[in-house]
C-alpha cells in the first residue's frame, strides 16, 4: 500500500539551508586543514630532502676520502706484497744454491771417506807388515846373540887347546931329555964294548943302534915342536879374529835393536794414523747426518718459499681485485654524486630516489666483494707469516748445523795436515831403516862368512894334527925298537959273562929311559888326539854359529824387503792425504757458500716477517676502510629508502 508523503515540518527550508551552509563550512575547514597538512608535509619533505642531501653528501665525501685512502693503502700493500714475493724468490734461489753447495760438499765428504778408507786399509796392511818385520828382527837378534854366545864359549876352548899344546910341549921336552940321556948311555955302551974287546963286539953294535935311534927320536921331537907352535899361533890368530867378529856381531845386534826401536816407533805412528783415520771416518759419517739435516731444513725452506710465493701471488691477485673494486667504488660514488646533482636540479622523485637506492645497493655489493678480497689477502698474509717463521726456524737450525759441520771440517783439515807431516816423517824414517838394515845385513853376512872361514882355518889344522900323530906313531915305533935293543944289550952282556957286567947296567938304564920316553910319547899321542877333538869342536861350533847367523840374516832379509813396500805405501798414503786436503778445501768453499745462503734465507725470512707485519697493518686499514664504505653505502641506501 503506497505511503502518503507528509508535508515538510515548519521551518524545514531554513534548516536545509543551514545544513548546506554547515556542510560548506565543514568543506572549507577540511580544505584548509588539508592545505595546512600539505604545507607541513611539504615543509617536512623539504627538510627530509635537505637532511638526505646533507647525509648523502657527507657520506659521499667520507666515501671519496676513504676510497682515496684505500687506494693509497692498497698501493702500499701491493708494494709490500711485491717485496714479499721478491723475498720468497730470493729465499728459493738461495735454497737452490745451498742444495748445489750441499751436493758439492757431500761429494767432497764422500771423496774424503773413500780416500780415508784406502788409507785405513793401507795402515792396517802396514801394521801387519812392520809387526812381521819386527818379529823377524827379534828372531835375528836372538839368533845372533845366541850364536855370539856360543862362539864366545867356543873361543874359550882355545885356552883348553893351548893347555893341551903346552902339555905336549912338556912331553916333548921330556922326550928330548930322555933322548940326550939315551945318547950318553949309548956312548958309555960303546966305551964298555971297546973295553971288553971281542966280548963287546955285539954290544957295540947294539950301542950304535941305540945311539942312532936316539938321534932319530930327537929329530922327530924337533919336528913336532915347531909344528905345534905354528898350530898354537894359528889358533891364537883365529881366536883374535873370532873375538873381533863377536864384537862386530854384537854391534850389528845393537844396530838391529835400534832398527827395531825405529820400526816400533813407526808402528806407533801408524797406529796414530789409524786412530786419526777412524776419527775422520766418524766425522765423515757425522757430516753426512748433518748434511741430511740441512737438506731436510732446506726442503722445509723450499716448501715455505713456495708457499710464500703462492700466497703472495694469491694476495697480489686479490689486491688486483681490490684495485678493481676500489675503481668500481669510485665510479659508483661518481654515479651517486651525479644522481644527487640531478635530484638537486630536477627535484625529488620516486624514480630518482630508486636510482640512488639501486646505486647504493650496487655499492654495497662491491664493498662486500671487496671485503672478501681483503679476507683473502689477510689469509695469504697469515700463510706468508707462518712460512716466514718456518723458514726462519729452519735457517736458524741450519746455521747451528753448519757451524758444527765447519768445526768438524776444521778438525779433518787439522788431522790431514798432521797426517801429511807424519807420512813425510815416516817416508824419511823408512828410508833410514831400509838403508841401515841393508848395511846391518851386509855386516852380519860378512861376520857370518868370517866365522865360516875361521871354521875352515881351524878345520885345516886337523891336517897338521894328523901329521903330528904320524910322527908320534913313528916315535912309538922307535921306542919299541929301543926296547928290543935294550933287551939285546942285556943278552949280549949275559954272553960276555963277567966282562959284560957293564953292558947289563947300561942296558937296564937304556931300557928304563925307553920306557920313560914311551910314556912321554903316549902323553903326546893323547894330547894330539885331544887337540884334534878340541879343533873339531871349535870348528863345528864356529861353523854352526856362522851358518845360523847366515840363515837368520837371509830369513830376516825376506821380511825386511817389505820396508820398500812400506815406503811406497807411505807415498801412496801421502797422496791420498793430499786428496783429502783438496776435498776439505772444496768442502770449506761449499760451507762458505751454504753459510751465505743461510744468511740470505734468514735475511729474506726476516724481511718477509717484517713485511707481513706491515702488510697486516695495511690489510687491517683496508678492512677498516671497507667497513666504513659498507656503513656509508648502507646509510645512503637507507636514506634513499626513506625518501
Amino acid at each position: 500500500m503506497d505511503k502518503k508523503k507528509l508535508a515538510p515540518p515548519p521551518h524545514h527550508k531554513e534548516k536545509v539551508i543551514e545544513e548546506r551552509e554547515l556542510k560548506t563550512q565543514v568543506e572549507e575547514q577540511r580544505t584548509a586543514a588539508r592545505q595546512k597538512a600539505e604545507t607541513r608535509r611539504s615543509r617536512r619533505l623539504s627538510e627530509k630532502k635537505r637532511d638526505f642531501l646533507d647525509t648523502v653528501g657527507q657520506a659521499m665525501s667520507e666515501m671519496v676520502s676513504m676510497n682515496e685512502e684505500l687506494s693509497a693503502s692498497l698501493n702500499e700493500l701491493e708494494s709490500i706484497m711485491n717485496e714479499i714475493s721478491a723475498s720468497a724468490m730470493q729465499s728459493s734461489s738461495a735454497t737452490e744454491q745451498n742444495n748445489a753447495a750441499i751436493a758439492q760438499s757431500d761429494n767432497a765428504v764422500n771423496l774424503i771417506a773413500d780416500r780415508n778408507m784406502v788409507i785405513l786399509e793401507k795402515v792396517g796392511f802396514l801394521q801387519n807388515l812392520l809387526k812381521n818385520t819386527t818379529i823377524g828382527l827379534s828372531g835375528l837378534i836372538s839368533g845372533v846373540n845366541l850364536s855370539a854366545d856360543n862362539i864366545q864359549k867356543t873361543v874359550g876352548q882355545i885356552d883348553t887347546l893351548n893347555r893341551q899344546a903346552a902339555a905336549i910341549e912338556q912331553a916333548i921336552a921330556g922326550i928330548v931329555a930322555v933322548t940326550k940321556k939315551v945318547n950318553l948311555h949309548a956312548l958309555n955302551a960303546g966305551i964298555e964294548a971297546s973295553k971288553a974287546d971281542e966280548f963287546g963286539a955285539g954290544f957295540s953294535v947294539v950301542a950304535e943302534e941305540i945311539r942312532r935311534l936316539a938321534e932319530e927320536s930327537n929329530r922327530f921331537s924337533a919336528e913336532i915342536d915347531p909344528a905345534l907352535q905354528m898350530v898354537r899361533k894359528d889358533v891364537i890368530n883365529i881366536g883374535q879374529d873370532l873375538n873381533a867378529m863377536i864384537k862386530q856381531a854384537r854391534a850389528d845386534n845393537s844396530k838391529a835393536n835400534e832398527i827395531t826401536a825405529n820400526i816400533d816407533s813407526a808402528v806407533e805412528d801408524i797406529v796414530t794414523l789409524q786412530q786419526r783415520g777412524d776419527r775422520i771416518n766418524s766425522l765423515s759419517q757425522s757430516h753426512q747426518v748433518l748434511f741430511s739435516k740441512i737438506l731436510d731444513n732446506s726442503r722445509l725452506i723450499a716448501v715455505g718459499a713456495s708457499q710464500a710465493s703462492t700466497s703472495s701471488h694469491t694476495a697480489l691477485s686479490a689486491i688486483q681485485q681490490q684495485v678493481k673494486a676500489i675503481d668500481s667504488v669510485a665510479k659508483n660514488a661518481e654515479d651517486i654524486e651525479n644522481q644527487i646533482e640531478v635530484l638537486k636540479d630536477q627535484g625529488f622523485s620516486e624514480a630518482a630516489a630508486e636510482e640512488v637506492a639501486t646505486s647504493a645497493e650496487e655499492l654495497s655489493a662491491i664493498v662486500e666483494e671487496s671485503s672478501a678480497a681483503i679476507a683473502q689477502i689477510v689469509s695469504a698474509i697469515a700463510e706468508i707469516a707462518q712460512s716466514a717463521e718456518q723458514q726462519s726456524r729452519a735457517a736458524g737450525d741450519n746455521s747451528g748445523v753448519i757451524e758444527e759441520i765447519e768445526k768438524q771440517a776444521n778438525e779433518i783439515a787439522a788431522i790431514g795436515e798432521n797426517n801429511q807431516q807424519q807420512t813425510l816423517k815416516q817416508q824419511q824414517l823408512m828410508q833410514t831403516i831400509d838403508r841401515e838394515a841393508r848395511a846391518m845385513f851386509s855386516s852380519m853376512t860378512e861376520t857370518a862368512e868370517t866365522f865360516l872361514v875361521s871354521a875352515e882355518k881351524i878345520n885345516a889344522l886337523q891336517e897338521s894334527m894328523e901329521n903330528l900323530e904320524i910322527i908320534s906313531q913313528q916315535m912309538a915305533n922307535l921306542n919299541i925298537v929301543g926296547m928290543l935293543l935294550a933287551i939285546n944289550g942285556r943278552i949280549e952282556s949275559a954272553r960276555a959273562g963277567e966282562q959284560g957286567s957293564g953292558f947289563a947296567a947300561v942296558s937296564d938304564e937304556i931300557r928304563a929311559l925307553v920306557i920313560q920316553a914311551d910314556d912321554e910319547n903316549r902323553q903326546i899321542s893323547r894330547g894330539l888326539r885331544n887337540i884334534q877333538k878340541t879343533i873339531t869342536s871349535i870348528s863345528a861350533g864356529i861353523e854352526y854359529a856362522g851358518n845360523q847367523i847366515k840363515q837368520e840374516v837371509d830369513k830376516t832379509k825376506e821380511s825386511t824387503t817389505s820396508l820398500v813396500q812400506v815406503e811406497q805405501d807411505m807415498v801412496e798414503i801421502a797422496g791420498q792425504t793430499a786428496e783429502i786436503m783438496t776435498a776439505t778445501s772444496q768442502s770449506f768453499a761449499a760451507i762458505e757458500s751454504i753459510k751465505m745462503g743461510i744468511e740470505t734465507i734468514a735475511s729474506a725470512a726476516a724481511q718477509a716477517s717484517a713485511a707481513c707485519q706491515q702488510a697486516s697493518a695495511a690489510a687491517e686499514e683496508q678492512g677498516k676502510g671497507i667497513r666504513q664504505l659498507a656503513s656509508s653505502a648502507e646509510e645512503i641506501a637507507n636514506q634513499a629508502d626513506t625518501i
